[in-house]
């Protein structure tokens, strides 16, 4: 079994990462809330056992902030967390007409077609998740976010912040790459290492250094690790309909050439 105080160190070290909601998954049962990191795990203490833990703490992009919208999420077979945003989620939803709320909803629902369905997704992550089809395995995954694993006597603990996972073990620190998913034998620790190939996502922001000025950077990827606001990106013009880069002008989305 896991060491159940080193995984509520690692749930309030994430609250960081975003507290708008707290939940986990023990092996048995899901308990989500929206109350902070701390007071869940004073509140839910005997609930950290057994011989698998899942748990997420979430900044809520997609989706109000509640209960049902709150991590880790059941959809069919899948149960999982996801870290990041999915820019297609709209799109997706569409497609396979779902009504979900959160963005992490559509990947859990793809997982349960195959893995292979992650590949259509635009966007960045840090995913973990079970399929009750395949009992023996847990999955992670990364695509241009962060996610982080350390094996110590015989458990594998895992963060989006390598230096949560830092905090709580003295073993090495291992990056899941990009662009792989881990297949982890939950009885050995034999992971598989599954090579996909993501889409990658760029648009663009304003550069971080600059923010103080004003001034617009060039097209960044989220992957180079340049934050910014997300004040402009591609679509449609909302005057002339044309497909093009975007600036938010007063709540409207307009191409370079309607702005002026």
């Amino acid at each position: 079994n896991y060491d159940s105080n080193k995984v509520k160190i690692l749930c309030l070290l994430n609250e960081k990462r975003g507290g708008h909601s707290t939940g986990i998954w023990n092996g048995e049962y899901i308990i989500k809330s929206v109350e902070s990191a701390d007071n869940f795990v004073c509140t839910n203490s005997n609930d950290f056992n057994g011989d698998i833990l899942m748990g997420h703490t979430r900044f809520a992009t997609h989706g109000e902030k509640t209960v049902e919208n709150a991590h880790p999420f059941k959809i069919k077979n899948i149960i999982g967390t996801h870290n990041g945003i999915i820019y297609n989620f709209d799109d997706k939803r569409a497609k396979y007409k779902q009504k979900y709320e959160v963005d992490s909803q559509i990947i859990f629902y793809l997982l349960n077609k195959n893995i292979k369905m992650l590949e259509h997704l635009e966007g960045y992550w840090g995913i973990a998740w079970y399929d009750f089809k395949t009992p023996d395995y847990y999955y992670l995954s990364n695509n241009n976010g962060e996610l982080s694993y350390a094996i110590e006597n015989g458990v594998l603990y895992y963060s989006s912040d390598s230096q949560h996972l830092q905090a709580v073990t003295n073993a090495d620190i291992i990056e899941v790459d990009h662009n792989t998913i881990l297949k982890i034998n939950i009885h050995t620790l034999k992971i598989e290492i599954i090579t996909m190939k993501f889409k990658e996502y760029t648009y663009k922001i304003k550069c971080e250094k600059d923010w103080a000025n004003g001034v617009w950077g060039e097209n960044y990827d989220k992957a180079d690790g340049i934050w910014g606001a997300d004040t402009t990106h591609k679509g449609t013009c909302e005057v002339c309909g044309q497909e093009a880069w975007l600036n938010d002008v007063e709540g409207c989305w307009l191409c370079t050439h309607c702005e002026t």
